[in-house]
């Protein structure tokens, strides 16, 4: 009994210790220089790497063969500009978005004919493959928020 009553009230000590330190850094003034530093730092990262994204999807577009693509590459691209920004939106909106322009894209590349001879597969073709994976994700993401 002893010995766990000296753990308890080390435990305590502990704790106690580990706050007061915790306070005393947090009192100190670097830390609060380390906030602004690295807040500095970090808008001027998000403003470099947004120019040299532009550069590269603006250079990436006119090199792509057909519009589907060059939709799909200008909607991503406007996704990450805005994330880069910080511009609320609707996620699952805009995932939706760029899922259609994705699909849009692979059936114009690929254009598959339509499956036939199985009863239950009729009228399947890879755009409605797709449509259903995707919705399935939506699907999963509305229900899982990370």
């Amino acid at each position: 009994m002893q010995l766990k009553e000296v753990f308890n009230q080390l435990r305590s000590l502990f704790e106690e210790l580990v706050k007061s330190i915790i306070k005393q850094i947090e009192s100190q003034p670097i830390l609060d220089n380390m906030k602004v530093k690295y807040s500095e730092f970090y808008k001027m990262f998000l403003e470099r790497f947004e120019g040299a994204f532009q550069e590269i999807t603006d250079s990436l577009r006119e090199v792509l063969p057909n519009e589907q693509l060059k939709e799909l590459s200008d909607a991503f691209s406007s996704y990450v500009t805005r994330k880069i920004k910080g511009t609320p939106m609707d996620e699952i909106k805009e995932l939706k978005l760029l899922s259609e322009k994705l699909i849009k894209t692979i059936t114009a590349l690929v254009n598959l004919p339509e499956v036939t001879g199985v009863p239950l597969l009729q009228g399947l073709n890879l755009e409605n493959v797709l449509k259903l994976s995707i919705v399935c994700f939506i699907f999963f993401l509305e229900r899982v928020r990370f």
